[in-house]
Protein backbone atom coordinates (compact mmCIF):
# COMPACT_ATOMS: atom_id res chain seq x y z
CA UNK A 1 0.00 0.00 0.00
CA UNK A 2 1.38 3.41 -0.97
CA UNK A 3 0.73 6.37 1.31
CA UNK A 4 0.14 9.89 -0.02
CA UNK A 5 -1.03 13.06 1.67
CA UNK A 6 -1.69 16.76 1.72
CA UNK A 7 -0.04 19.08 4.24
CA UNK A 8 -0.80 22.65 5.22
CA UNK A 9 -1.96 24.75 8.12
CA UNK A 10 -4.86 24.53 8.42
CA UNK A 11 -5.49 21.38 6.40
CA UNK A 12 -8.59 19.72 7.86
CA UNK A 13 -10.81 21.51 5.32
CA UNK A 14 -8.98 19.92 2.37
CA UNK A 15 -11.14 17.82 0.08
CA UNK A 16 -8.08 16.26 -1.56
CA UNK A 17 -8.36 12.96 0.34
CA UNK A 18 -11.90 12.44 -0.99
CA UNK A 19 -10.84 13.16 -4.57
CA UNK A 20 -7.63 11.14 -4.53
CA UNK A 21 -9.05 8.14 -2.70
CA UNK A 22 -11.94 7.95 -5.19
CA UNK A 23 -9.43 8.14 -8.02
CA UNK A 24 -7.27 5.42 -6.48
CA UNK A 25 -10.32 3.18 -6.07
CA UNK A 26 -11.48 3.79 -9.66
CA UNK A 27 -8.00 2.96 -10.98
CA UNK A 28 -7.51 0.01 -8.59
CA UNK A 29 -4.36 1.77 -7.33
CA UNK A 30 -3.00 0.41 -4.04
CA UNK A 31 -2.81 3.77 -2.34
CA UNK A 32 -4.40 5.85 0.38
CA UNK A 33 -4.36 9.64 0.65
CA UNK A 34 -4.57 11.42 4.03
CA UNK A 35 -4.43 14.89 5.59
CA UNK A 36 -1.25 15.72 7.50
CA UNK A 37 -1.41 18.38 10.19
CA UNK A 38 1.84 20.27 10.76
CA UNK A 39 2.59 23.75 12.03
CA UNK A 40 5.91 24.24 10.21
CA UNK A 41 7.49 23.05 6.95
CA UNK A 42 10.14 21.04 8.81
CA UNK A 43 7.37 19.18 10.68
CA UNK A 44 5.69 18.48 7.35
CA UNK A 45 8.86 16.95 5.90
CA UNK A 46 9.45 14.97 9.12
CA UNK A 47 5.95 13.48 8.68
CA UNK A 48 6.65 12.77 5.00
CA UNK A 49 9.83 10.87 5.81
CA UNK A 50 8.67 9.29 9.07
CA UNK A 51 5.45 7.89 7.62
CA UNK A 52 7.16 6.72 4.44
CA UNK A 53 4.95 8.72 2.08
CA UNK A 54 5.38 8.23 -1.66
CA UNK A 55 4.05 11.70 -2.47
CA UNK A 56 2.64 14.78 -0.76
CA UNK A 57 0.74 17.84 -1.94
CA UNK A 58 1.74 21.06 -0.22
CA UNK A 59 -0.65 23.93 0.43
CA UNK A 60 -0.51 27.21 2.33
CA UNK A 61 1.51 28.31 4.11
CA UNK A 62 4.30 25.80 3.38
CA UNK A 63 4.93 26.11 -0.36
CA UNK A 64 8.01 28.32 -0.02
CA UNK A 65 9.36 26.73 3.16
CA UNK A 66 9.25 23.17 1.83
CA UNK A 67 11.44 24.17 -1.11
CA UNK A 68 14.62 24.29 0.97
CA UNK A 69 13.86 20.95 2.65
CA UNK A 70 13.78 18.68 -0.41
CA UNK A 71 16.84 17.22 -2.11
CA UNK A 72 16.11 18.84 -5.47
CA UNK A 73 13.45 20.91 -7.23
CA UNK A 74 12.16 21.01 -10.78
CA UNK A 75 12.57 23.99 -13.08
CA UNK A 76 9.11 25.40 -12.35
CA UNK A 77 9.68 25.26 -8.58
CA UNK A 78 13.03 26.99 -8.95
CA UNK A 79 11.44 29.70 -11.12
CA UNK A 80 8.50 30.34 -8.78
CA UNK A 81 10.27 29.83 -5.46
CA UNK A 82 7.64 27.37 -4.26
CA UNK A 83 6.82 23.69 -4.18
CA UNK A 84 3.31 22.23 -4.21
CA UNK A 85 4.20 18.57 -4.69
CA UNK A 86 6.88 16.42 -3.05
CA UNK A 87 7.71 13.00 -4.47
CA UNK A 88 10.01 10.35 -3.11
CA UNK A 89 12.32 9.22 -5.92
CA UNK A 90 14.50 6.39 -4.66
CA UNK A 91 16.14 7.67 -1.50
CA UNK A 92 15.77 11.33 -2.50
CA UNK A 93 12.93 13.82 -2.40
CA UNK A 94 12.05 16.08 -5.30
CA UNK A 95 9.86 19.16 -5.14
CA UNK A 96 7.66 20.16 -8.05
CA UNK A 97 5.54 23.18 -8.84
CA UNK A 98 2.52 22.11 -10.87
CA UNK A 99 0.01 24.95 -10.43
CA UNK A 100 0.73 26.32 -13.90
CA UNK A 101 -0.17 22.97 -15.45
CA UNK A 102 -3.63 23.12 -13.90
CA UNK A 103 -4.17 26.69 -15.09
CA UNK A 104 -3.01 25.89 -18.63
CA UNK A 105 -5.12 22.73 -18.71
CA UNK A 106 -8.24 24.62 -17.61
CA UNK A 107 -7.69 27.35 -20.22
CA UNK A 108 -7.14 24.82 -23.00
CA UNK A 109 -10.15 22.77 -21.90
CA UNK A 110 -12.27 25.88 -22.40
CA UNK A 111 -10.85 26.56 -25.85
CA UNK A 112 -8.50 29.37 -24.88
CA UNK A 113 -5.42 29.46 -27.11
CA UNK A 114 -2.44 30.08 -24.82
CA UNK A 115 0.44 30.10 -27.31
CA UNK A 116 2.07 33.50 -27.74
CA UNK A 117 -0.15 35.17 -25.14
CA UNK A 118 0.55 36.51 -21.67
CA UNK A 119 -1.63 35.77 -18.66
CA UNK A 120 -1.63 36.91 -15.07
CA UNK A 121 -2.74 34.57 -12.29
CA UNK A 122 -3.38 36.29 -9.00
CA UNK A 123 -3.00 34.56 -5.67
CA UNK A 124 -0.41 32.77 -3.61
CA UNK A 125 -2.09 29.36 -3.42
Amino acid sequence: MQLFGVVGYPVLHSRSPILFNRGFAAASHPGVYVRLAARRPDEAMALFRGLGLRGMNVTAPFKSGIMGLVDEVDEAAAATGSVNTVVKEGQRTKGYHTDHLGVLGALREHGVEVGGRSFVVLGAG
